[in-house]
């Protein structure tokens, strides 16, 4: 890779988000 990537951080900010998103989602779903 000889170009690294721009801002990984954003990528990282991204990914965390969703998976907080799908974790509230099942949290809800499921009340428990």
């Amino acid at each position: 890779m000889p170009e690294p990537e721009p801002e990984p951080t954003t990528y990282e900010m991204m990914i965390a988000g969703l998976g907080l998103l799908g974790s509230v989602a099942r949290s809800r779903r499921n009340p428990r």
